[in-house]
């Protein structure tokens, strides 16, 4: 991001944000990633509590307007901001493959703790037998 101009900034203390929206020059459109990394950089905080709203091009020029939103906190920004479908379903999908994960981790424990009772039996049987053994 070749030059940049902070077009306005306001701080809205009632949704404990940030709302920046400022405006860059560059020759190819900046990708989400970059302006939040840009950001984080310009403002000092962490990449995780930046909200981007919109990324506009004017047609024609080098000329970029985003709209961003810097909370004070992380769990501030997962309170207001809402989630997209796609950031909904990837969220459920991890969560069913941790508890997939979680189910096939007891599974194993509970297999190994059977196996070691059946080892346990086994020589708990053959002392026995070894004791009737010397017995007779």
């Amino acid at each position: 991001m070749e030059n940049f101009k902070i077009l306005s900034e306001f701080d809205n203390a009632l949704f404990k944000r940030k709302e920046i929206l400022f405006q860059v020059n560059s020759r190819i459109a900046p990708s989400k990633e970059e302006v939040v990394e840009f950001l984080s950089k310009k403002f000092s905080c962490d990449p995780e509590r930046i909200a981007l709203k919109k990324i506009l091009g004017e047609f024609g020029k080098q000329i970029f307007k985003i709209s961003a939103k810097i909370y004070e906190t992380k769990e501030d920004k997962e309170y207001f901001e809402i989630k997209t479908r796609k950031q909904r379903e990837a969220e459920k999908k991890a969560l069913e493959e941790r508890i997939k994960a979680e189910r096939e981790a007891r599974k194993k424990a509970e297999e190994k703790s059977e196996e070691k009772k059946e080892k346990e039996e086994k020589t708990a049987n053959e002392e026995q037998n070894n004791e009737q053994k010397d017995q007779k």
